[in-house]
């Protein structure tokens, strides 16, 4: 009988591997996915369609030529139609492995599974409602797998728990939920927790809960359905830090709209994701975040406007790994209190879309970032993309931060302070890298900082750098190198520095002596008056760094923003030209002249000290 059951099982869903689970998306779907819940009304094309809004089949799905007993819930009761389970009072306790279908409502009650760890249970819940204030309302005590089926077209309703009681759904062995139905979960604790690994394969799930939404310890994997998540804990997320194989989330596809206090999607180790539509708000979103106080340089030059308010102790990220982050399709909508992507080891995004607010980082990784592909628009944010090393070699970027745009940070943070504590950062090499992509960045900070190298190997970029002198457009610790690309950098003069004479590829850095009106057009043509580079300045500046391929060692080019003009004959690899700063350069690469030369250099003293700054 067992290894009946168990083919029965396996073979769940042939009979459902439908068309509809390849249909495109329609109306109804796209309001299931905005948050409107579905209703046991839902037409039958509506509901199998939101419910399947990838190609992900349902295959462990149960259905009614599968079922071995029928669960009839009556209210204070239950009748059971075959054998496997018994009533005892408004408790039903599954001892067998076999389908269970289960109709009804359970007004103040639980349903049971207590088998053997080797048996394989199937619950077909078909328009079934259970209400459990004290416990779980569904609780799998013990088994090898429990596959909980949506009924296709059926609408099916789980409340209850406690905040000491595991979940509504709650299960000690593997969970799988799947099947073209509509469950609706509403907890005081957890939604759906799972102990072992935890599988979604479809259906649609509207989840409200005191805490965590969806969890599976050692593992949450999901490949399609609709899920509308409001958590006061995070909104999905695996959490097993004592095995380093474990603790992960896997997302293929689905819709997510996530509205949590913790975060968004949380994996304690690896966290992947190919596909999958999602929105998410953490904590509030970024409107509720504290105020970053500035960059201390801003201090000594007195633009220091910005104060901090009190941080919160809560984890309020959009997307977070433990370990490793690995995007490479989907796409995102995030608006978050702390960072919108967050991992404490290394990251890779390698395809995506992402809208991007957050009061703080809007890609944070300790270790090493990489960015291969995709389309990131970060509208608002504190530091844009932040890492110990930066590699960015694909895709197209637009950062808008009060701070850096991008920041490759060594040690402790170098005085990076994250929503929720300090960043913390490995002890190895520091480097920005940007080898191809298109990179568009407007920064109240340094525009490119890193506490190490900065390397221009290809690519396009274009960086609205700081207006205070207490920043640059460009900002290095050791080096400034360019070998390729195109890239115009513009900002205050204050610490502006260019690239450094070992350079291959030529470049200039030239200061005016008056400061250029934001929406300016800054315009350069060489000695035949043919355009080499031409855009349009987003903020007032007064000094550019420009490099290209088209540019010539010993020729002469013309500068032109707004009505200044310059002539800058570029006599090395690397020129320097126009007024002289105010003295600040030296915090980053570029001994050219007026940047400033490479090392820490002498701060200003601070108003009110009689201390020399080192």
């Amino acid at each position: 009988m067992k290894n009946k059951i168990l083919s029965l099982l396996l073979a769940f869903g042939l009979c459902l591997t439908l068309a509809a689970c390849g249909q495109t998306q329609t109306s109804a779907e796209t309001a299931t996915a905005s948050g409107t819940a579905q209703t046991a009304t839902a037409g039958a094309t509506s509901l199998s369609a939101a419910a399947n809004d990838t190609s992900a089949k349902p295959l462990s799905a149960a259905t009614a030529a599968d079922v071995t007993c029928t669960i009839a819930l009556t209210g204070s009761g239950a009748t059971v139609t075959g054998s496997g389970a018994a009533v005892s009072g408004s408790t039903v306790t599954i001892t067998a492995a076999g389908v269970y279908r289960i109709t009804g409502t359970l007004s103040e009650g639980q349903i049971r599974v207590e088998c053997t760890k080797n048996d394989k249970v199937g619950l077909l819940l078909d328009g079934a409602s259970i209400t459990c204030t004290t416990d779980a309302a569904i609780n799998v005590v013990e088994a090898d797998k429990v596959v909980v089926t949506l009924a296709e077209n059926s609408a099916n309703t789980l409340t209850g728990g406690t905040a000491d009681s595991g979940a509504v759904l709650y299960s000690k062995a593997d969970l799988v939920l799947t099947g073209l139905g509509s469950l609706t979960v509403d907890g005081a604790n957890n939604g759906i927790h799972g102990k072992d690994d935890l599988t979604v394969e479809c259906g649609v799930y509207q989840i409200t809960t005191g805490n965590d939404g969806i969890k599976g310890k050692d593992s949450v994997t999901i490949s399609g359905g609709s899920f509308t998540i409001v958590a006061a804990g995070d909104g999905i997320q695996s959490d097993n830090d004592e095995d380093t194989a474990k603790g992960t989330v896997t997302i293929t596809g689905g819709t997510y709209s996530i509205t949590a206090q913790g975060d968004g999607v949380v994996a304690e180790t690896a966290l992947d994701i190919a596909g999958g539509d999602f929105t998410i708000q953490t904590g509030g979103g970024a409107a509720a975040a504290p105020v970053h106080s500035g960059d201390e340089r801003q201090q000594w030059f007195g633009s220091q406007t910005t104060t901090t308010t009190a941080s919160s102790d809560t984890s309020s990220k959009g997307v977070k790994a433990g370990v490793s982050l690995n995007i490479t399709g989907g796409s995102f909508t995030l608006d978050c209190y702390d960072d919108a992507l967050h991992t404490n080891g290394s990251a890779v995004i390698a395809g995506g879309t992402f809208t991007i607010k957050t009061g703080d980082d809007g890609v944070h990784a300790d270790e090493n970032l990489t960015v291969s592909d995709g389309t990131l628009t970060l509208s608002q944010c504190y530091e844009g993309l932040e890492g110990q090393t930066i590699l960015v070699s694909g895709g197209t970027i637009d950062v808008t931060s009060s701070d850096d745009g991008l920041n490759a940070a060594g040690g402790d943070g170098s005085g990076s302070f994250g929503l929720t504590g300090t960043d913390s950062f490995g002890s190895g090499d520091v480097s920005l890298t940007i080898t191809g992509g298109t990179l568009t960045v407007n920064a109240e900070g340094d525009g490119l900082d890193s506490n190490g190298t900065l390397s221009v190997e290809g690519g396009t970029v274009v960086v609205n750098g700081p207006t205070g002198d207490g920043n640059g457009a460009l900002d290095t610790g050791t080096s400034a190198v360019v070998t390729g690309g195109t890239l115009i950098a513009v900002g205050s003069s204050g610490m502006a520095v260019g690239f450094d004479t070992d350079s291959t590829q030529v470049s200039f850095l030239y200061n005016f002596t008056a400061a250029v009106e934001a929406g300016s057009t800054v315009t350069i043509t060489d000695s035949t008056g043919k355009e080499i580079y031409s855009f349009t300045a987003a903020k007032s500046f007064s000094s550019v760094v420009f490099t290209s391929a088209a540019l010539q060692q010993g020729q002469t080019y013309t500068l032109t923003a707004g009505s200044q003009t310059a002539q800058i004959t570029l006599s090395g690899v690397s020129t320097s030209g126009g007024a002289a700063s105010s003295g600040m350069g030296g915090m980053g690469g570029g001994q050219h002249g007026m940047g400033g030369q490479h090392g820490q250099g002498q701060m200003p003293t601070p108003p009110g000290s009689t201390t020399q700054q080192p």
